[in-house]
């Protein structure tokens, strides 16, 4: 049985549910459940370790995945976001000055937080060894009191793709200041396509009352949209003081970097957080005066990796403190990855000449358990032409008892109906005829016939709500076919746009998407036209639009979306000692289902027991093909188990 959990997600799931979520604190001696709103019956929210420390991997230093001996480590920079490095540098002449970098990891963002004396601003930012790659201007710049205390500060990141070594950073400002430090720092692991998070209370800063009372530098009203996102707190002011740590939410912060002097004293905190944060405060943790402060947090990092078909995945819990018992249940695991997309499979075209049926003649096809879709444009000038069947000469392909759309569009003598219908061919087609019977004689009639192989033959079609996606223009001024507004739920699917016309032309490829389309085929004639184009995705669709290449009158267009096929998986759920070694089994090589979209799948599972410095694993094989597995930000892997909690 298969339970629903709704939502919609980034990429596509696999979901072994059983439970919902609780959280685990394992202590040295009790091991304590916390229940919170993901769940609502009994069990432990597990993450993946990657997302912790202490896996018992041979060769393999946390965090990093294990693919089949253990030994294969796909993505070798995958880690926890954490401050890689720091260094600072202060004004002496001119209108510039320079701090001395060096990172260990690829791929930091560089943060920069800059004070100066006055209303000097940042101009701009460059490194001797052209390896990062700055924003063009200041992500926040602010100016804190007035007169002769008042400090411009500002924050500007870029990216290194590399390590750098004694890169030198200059920063280039408006003026010549009196005074102006900077301290830089580097973050690993972190998203570097979107480093920061989006929600809009971040950057945020703060000013003193400026006068000479001293007061804690704090800046609140802070929330963030991520879990285990780098937050981080940076200070500046005229006065000059050692800033000292204080605290991010409920975090005690970690001390980055500290500047001292008159004009231009700066300090930089971070705090790694759990748990989105929501209206939370961060501070410093020595009182000054004549101070700004501004809060901004950094997500982490994501990426894939290839599964190969056979290959497997290990998934390991954090270490548990004490022997926990798990009673026999079920076992849920979610796991973000991508089955491959279907692909066009043969196509075949027919028109009409007499009665009330015509033919679609020599599909041919090389796969077996294709989607036949047929595109279907009817007409007899004043009333609807409906497709009242199909059929195939080698009743090879078994076909919906009724279309998937139909619908007429504008009015007489241009009156027309488009038709999509589709059928499931057990076996590849040679020269295969499709039958399509009408509802009446037409005046003109038309249809399309294409395969798609590697597509969901259980449900073949992307289940967003809108799918099939419509729109018509019925006028003499000629217009590009399209429709907008397209979402898909699943990231893979086989997207393709149906076109149906009354003036004859002979239509091109748009674009589904951002992608450029492929025709698949195209029919021209008055009253008969008729076209079909395609594309593969690689994430889903969100507000996008489906168009073709050519402008044309009284016309409509349909786009709609194939999911891939399932994918078989086994699983395996066990524990074991502090060296990784089997202590129990509760499921061995059980069968598991990935489709195109969330479907959770409930496994049963037997009882079996942790101990004392051991873990949980959970073991997923590819079989049937290569799977994207993806990790990090936006792709929250974790499985639950049900179990009673022992001291």
């Amino acid at each position: 049985m298969i339970p629903c959990w709704g939502g919609r997600r980034r990429a596509l799931k696999l979901v072994l549910l059983i439970s919902p979520i609780i959280f685990l604190s394992v202590a040295a001696t009790t091991v304590t459940v916390y229940v919170n709103n993901y769940a609502d019956h009994a069990g432990a929210y597990l993450q993946p370790y990657f997302e912790n420390t202490n896996p018992p991997m041979t060769g393999c230093s946390s965090p990093c995945f294990g693919v089949d001996t253990q030994t294969a480590i796909p993505n070798p920079t995958l880690g926890t976001i954490a401050l890689d490095s720091s260094a600072s540098g202060t004004w002496s002449s001119g209108s510039s000055f320079t701090i001395n970098a060096t990172t260990s990891k690829t791929n930091d963002v560089i943060v920069l937080w800059i004070v100066t004396a006055s209303s000097i601003t940042v101009s701009s930012v460059s490194d001797s060894l052209s390896e990062v790659t700055w924003q063009s201007s200041a992500r926040a710049s602010f100016t804190s009191c007035s007169g002769t205390q008042m400090t411009t500060e500002t924050e500007w990141y870029g990216i290194a793709p590399t390590t750098i070594s004694s890169d030198i950073i200059t920063i280039y400002l408006s003026g010549t200041p009196t005074s102006a430090s900077g301290i830089e720092f580097s973050v690993k692991g972190a998203n570097t396509g979107s480093p920061f998070d989006t929600n809009p209370s971040v950057p945020k800063d703060a000013v003193s009352a400026c006068t000479s009372t001293t007061s804690v530098p704090t800046v609140s009203g802070i929330s963030t949209n991520n879990q285990n996102d780098f937050v981080f707190a940076l200070s500046g002011g005229y006065t000059s003081v050692t800033e000292s740590v204080g605290t991010i939410g409920s975090s005690t912060a970690t001390k980055i970097k500290t500047v001292a002097a008159t004009g231009h004293s700066a300090g930089a905190e971070y705090a790694i957080v759990s748990s989105a944060q929501s209206g939370v405060s961060c501070s410093f943790g020595t009182a000054t005066t004549y101070w700004g402060v501004l809060c901004d947090a950094i997500v982490q990092g994501s990426g894939s990796f290839t599964l190969p078909a056979g290959s497997s995945m290990y998934l390991w819990s954090p270490q548990f403190g004490a022997q926990t018992s798990i009673s026999s249940g079920s076992l849920s695991f979610q796991l973000m990855a991508d089955a491959p997309p279907p692909s066009l499979d043969g196509n075949a075209s027919g028109t009409w000449s007499s009665g009330s049926s015509f033919t679609i003649h020599s599909l041919n096809t090389s796969s077996s358990n294709d989607v036949i879709v047929l595109s279907i444009v009817t007409s007899d000038g004043a009333t609807a032409v409906t497709v009242t069947s199909v059929s195939d000469s080698q009743t090879k392909i078994a076909w919906q008892s009724s279309a998937r759309s139909a619908a007429s569009y504008c009015s007489s003598p241009e009156k027309e109906y488009l038709t999509e219908w589709y059928g499931i061919a057990s076996s590849a087609l040679s020269s295969d005829t499709i039958n399509v019977g009408l509802s009446t004689t037409p005046l003109s009639a038309s249809g399309i016939a294409f395969g798609i192989s590697g597509a969901d033959t259980v449900t073949p079609f992307d289940p967003y709500s809108t799918l099939p996606r419509t729109n018509t223009a019925c006028s003499a001024t000629s217009s590009t076919p399209s429709v907008g507004s397209v979402y898909t739920d699943a990231d893979t699917d086989f997207v393709f746009g149906l076109f149906g016309g009354y003036t004859a032309v002979n239509q091109t490829a748009g674009t589904i998407g951002t992608p450029t389309a492929s025709v698949i085929r195209s029919i021209s004639g008055t009253g008969i036209n008729n076209a079909a184009e395609y594309t593969t995705i690689t994430q889903s669709l969100s507000s996008a639009t489906c168009k073709y290449g050519t402008s044309s009158t009284y016309w409509k267009i349909l786009c709609d979306a194939v999911m891939p096929a399932r994918q078989t998986l086994t699983v395996s759920y066990e524990t074991t000692n502090s060296a990784g070694t089997l202590y129990s089994t509760m499921i061995s090589n059980s069968p598991g289902t990935l489709t195109g979209i969330y479907a959770p799948i409930s496994i049963t599972s037997s009882s079996g027991t942790v101990p004392a410095s051991g873990y949980v694993l959970v073991i997923i094989t590819a079989s049937s093909s290569a799977l994207t597995v993806y990790w990090g930000y936006g792709n929250p892997t974790f499985f639950q188990i049900e179990f009673n909690a022992q001291s």
